[in-house]
């Protein structure tokens, strides 16, 4: 279904490169691609030998990509026939930035738009602007009320420049988006669903299940990230290293998550790896703190901030997406 939509584009000056990350239904995938790559003359297909992992395989495909701007999508991303010609207006009309990012619509597994994630307006994200930074270095509001973190279009050589983390676990993506910023690049965020991402709603047990590891993985990503690399990372601005070694960034950016979130168990912070100073900081916050109000709170917090940020075109999109989701 990816490649379909990207080839219903009426944008012509692309490539589409797969790699297949040795996966084992290898067989099965070259078969697929292979119809398409006798139809189609653009269209390139590398099969690795050995699993490089997703941040592996993520920066490969950067390195080989031979255009001005390269967009990674997962094989259940879809893009829209305007897509890349309205991506390539953005870029013409406000040059001058590594990154733009893309509002999007979650779909079901029936194709059926659940919600659309999208600024209400446009928004250039760089060091200059301390506020925004700090927000989009939390991972609260930002990125995902606004823009996918992980489906972009980025600079030819960005993405080989900061390569994808092997140690941020399923975080590269967004690592690599703090990492730019930090290292004072720019990001535009163009205020329009431009693809597809699917989200698979069945609730039985095992995607059940499913959920709750993902969630897990979301908090050992945000542990590691923070160890692996906000400890380490030779950051120079002042205010943003004040920040990121605060108590309040580790409570928006690691506890708050790990509180409120209901399919993960109080015994679950022994789990996460966090230093013993950190897991009895975390200890102390829980004992002073309502898990339901927290939950409450953050719903509101985060609509706030969208229109903080987005001025009273915010506040239409709110009223809009309270509508969307009756209807859903």
């Amino acid at each position: 279904m990816c490649i379909k939509s990207i080839l219903k584009s009426n944008f012509h000056d692309y490539e589409i490169i797969i790699s297949d990350d040795n996966s084992p239904r290898a067989t099965e995938i070259k078969a697929v691609v292979d119809d398409f790559i006798r139809q189609y003359d653009n269209i390139k297909f590398y099969q690795q030998k050995v699993n490089l992992k997703e941040p592996g395989n993520k920066t490969f495909l950067a390195k080989v990509a031979n255009g001005k701007y390269c967009i990674q999508l997962g094989d259940d991303d879809t893009m829209f026939k305007d897509t890349l010609i309205k991506i390539k207006e953005y870029i013409n009309k406000f040059p001058g930035h590594d990154v733009y990012a893309l509002g999007y619509n979650i779909i079901d597994e029936f194709d059926k738009i659940i919600l659309t994630r999208k600024s209400a307006k446009k928004l250039r994200i760089s060091i200059s602007d301390i506020k925004i930074i700090k927000e989009v270095i939390t991972f609260d509001v930002f990125p995902f009320w606004f823009f996918h973190p992980s489906v972009f279009c980025a600079k030819k050589g960005l993405e080989e420049r900061y390569p994808y983390s092997m140690d941020a676990g399923i975080g590269e993506d967004y690592q690599f988006l703090m990492e730019i910023l930090l290292g004072g690049r720019k990001i535009f965020v163009i205020p329009e669903a431009l693809f597809n991402w699917r989200k698979v709603q069945n609730i039985g047990n095992t995607n059940q299940i499913n959920q709750s590891y993902d969630r897990r993985k979301n908090i050992l990503a945000r542990k590691e990230i923070y160890y692996n690399y906000l400890m380490k990372s030779h950051i120079t601005d002042s205010a943003v290293i004040d920040y990121v070694r605060s108590f309040e960034f580790r409570k928006r950016f690691l506890y708050v998550p790990l509180f409120v979130d209901p399919s993960l168990d109080d015994e679950f912070i022994y789990e996460t790896g966090l230093s013993k100073e950190h897991v009895k900081e975390y200890l102390s916050f829980a004992k002073t703190h309502n898990k339901s109000l927290m939950r409450k709170q953050g719903k509101v917090n985060r609509a706030f901030k969208y229109v903080y940020f987005n001025g009273l075109s915010g506040l239409f999109e709110m009223i809009r997406l309270i509508k969307q989701k009756q209807k859903t």
